[in-house]
C-alpha cells in the first residue's frame, strides 16, 4: 500500500524525535545495514531471513519527515528494538537488543532541540495525521497493547519526566503519507 505506512511508536521530546520499530524475534540476529536480509539463528536452531529492520524503519522516518516538513530541526532518530532476541551482530548503531541498551541510548541526547511549543505542535500534527484501519490493525493493535502493558508501561517517558523534561510517546499504527 502507498498510501500508508505503519509506524509502531514515535517518541517526540525536547531532545529529539525518535522513530521506533519493535520486534520480537527469539535467538540471535545477524545483519549489516547495508544488506537487504537479516538471518535470525532461532533456539531450536532453525535459520530464517528477515528484512532488514533498519530500512524498513528509514521508510518510516521518511514518511514523518514528509508529514512534519520543516516543522522538524535536526533528524528524526531511527531506532529498531528487538524485544526478545538473545543477541544481535550488527553494524547498526540504530538497532538495540533490548529496552534497556534503547534507553542508555536515549539518555545520551541531552541536547534541547525543540521548544515545549514546538513538539506540543509537532505532537498535534501526528496525532492528526494518524489513521487507523480497524479491521486490518485491530490484532496487531491488541498485541502490542498486552505487550506493553506487562513489558514496558511507559519507560521512555518516565525518563523523560524523571529528569523534569516532558515528552510526547505517540503510538501509531498509520501515518499518512503525503505525496
Amino acid at each position: 500500500n502507498t498510501t500508508y505506512t505503519e509506524i509502531d511508536e514515535v517518541i517526540v521530546s525536547p531532545y529529539g524525535i525518535f522513530c521506533i520499530e519493535y520486534k520480537d524475534h527469539l535467538g540471535d540476529i545477524f545483519g549489516n545495514k547495508q544488506n537487504k536480509h537479516w538471518v535470525q539463528h532461532k533456539p531450536n536452531k532453525e535459520s530464517s531471513q528477515l528484512f532488514n529492520p533498519a530500512r524498513q524503519n528509514y521508510k518510516h522516518v521518511k514518511a514523518l519527515e514528509q508529514l512534519l516538513g520543516n516543522r522538524i530541526h535536526g533528524y528524526i532518530h531511527n531506532a529498531v528494538i528487538f524485544t526478545n532476541a538473545d543477541s544481535i551482530s550488527s553494524d547498526s548503531k540504530q538497532v538495540f537488543c533490548g529496552l534497556d541498551k534503547f534507553n542508555a541510548f536515549l539518555r545520551r541526547h541531552t541536547k534541547m532541540i525543540y521548544s515545549i511549543d514546538d513538539y506540543t505542535e509537532i505532537c498535534k500534527i501526528l496525532v492528526s495525521g494518524s489513521a487507523i484501519i480497524p479491521r486490518k490493525a485491530a490484532r496487531h493493535v491488541n498485541e502490542v497493547r498486552a505487550y506493553r502493558q506487562h513489558q514496558r508501561s511507559a519507560n521512555q517517558l518516565d525518563w523523560f519526566n524523571r529528569r523534569g523534561r516532558a515528552s510526547c510517546c505517540l503510538n501509531l499504527r498509520k501515518v499518512r503519507r503525503l505525496a
